[in-house]
C-alpha cells in the first residue's frame, strides 16, 4: 500500500531535481547576443578598435551587474577577436561582459539597431 507512494514521492522528487539542473545549466556561463534579454545588454559608442591586441574601447552606459552605475569610456579585451570585424570608430553598439580577474571582458556585441 506505501509502496506505490514511496515510488510517487521519489519520481516527483527526481523530477524537481532535474527541472532544477536543467534551469541551471541553461542559465550560466556566458550567453551569445541573441539569447540575453535587451535588458541585460549594455549601450555604448564604439571609440576605438585594436584588432591587433583583441581590445576595442567603448564609451558606455551604466553595466548595473556590476554596480557601475555611471557612464564611462573603458578599454575592454573580448573572449574571440574575430567579434570585433566590422566594428569601427562612431558605431552604436550593444554588448555584455563578464568579469575575469578584475577586468570586464566583452562575450558578445553587435551594432545596436
Amino acid at each position: 500500500m506505501f509502496k506505490p507512494l514511496i515510488i510517487a514521492g521519489i519520481v516527483a522528487t527526481l523530477a524537481a531535481i532535474f527541472a532544477t539542473a536543467s534551469f541551471a545549466a541553461t542559465t550560466r556561463g556566458p550567453a551569445t547576443v541573441g539569447q540575453l534579454a535587451q535588458s541585460d545588454l549594455i549601450e555604448g559608442e564604439v571609440r576605438k578598435v585594436d584588432m591587433s591586441a583583441g581590445k576595442i574601447t567603448i564609451r558606455h552606459g551604466p553595466i548595473p551587474k556590476y554596480d557601475m552605475a555611471s557612464p564611462m569610456t573603458m578599454v575592454f579585451p573580448t573572449s574571440n577577436t574575430a567579434m570585433l570585424a566590422g566594428l569601427a570608430a562612431g558605431d552604436k553598439v550593444v554588448f555584455d561582459v563578464i568579469k575575469e580577474g578584475g577586468s570586464l571582458t566583452i562575450t558578445s556585441i553587435r551594432k545596436a539597431n
